[in-house]
């Protein structure tokens, strides 16, 4: 394994262990550390790099003023809530299912939908 091999952070680290000055770019960093004879060899995490623990932050409930989720009959309010809460035209699989879960099957409420909807992928990487 080489320096190059090594990451930034890494290398900063061994900088660092040796009295190097750890700033400037990953090249800057393995040209400074090879000049004074530091190699890879040396164990890079003598000091341990903190993980940070943070999660995700999770996207903001969409602004549901203005949408009367009780309006309209169900492709109406369908076609609202996609173009209000996703952005964008509801596509003929969601409107053919969630028609289906309405209107036939009863097994959801519009605001399940509205609930299906903020938790989807989509919405979280608006």
């Amino acid at each position: 394994m080489t320096l190059s091999d090594l990451k930034k952070a890494e290398l900063i680290v061994l900088a660092e262990d040796n009295q190097l000055d750890p700033s400037g770019t990953k090249a800057e960093l393995v040209a400074r550390l090879e000049e004074a004879g530091v190699g890879a060899e040396k164990p890079a995490t003598e000091k341990a790099i903190p993980k940070l623990d943070v999660a995700p932050e999770e996207p903001a409930a969409p602004d549901m003023s203005g949408f009367d989720m009780d309006a309209g009959d169900t492709d109406e309010f369908l076609k609202g809530l996609y173009l209000h809460v996703l952005g964008r035209e509801i596509d003929a699989d969601g409107l053919a299912h969630y028609t289906r879960v309405l209107e036939f099957y009863k097994t959801q409420t519009r605001a399940d939908i509205l609930a299906d909807l903020e938790a989807s992928d989509e919405y979280k990487l608006k």
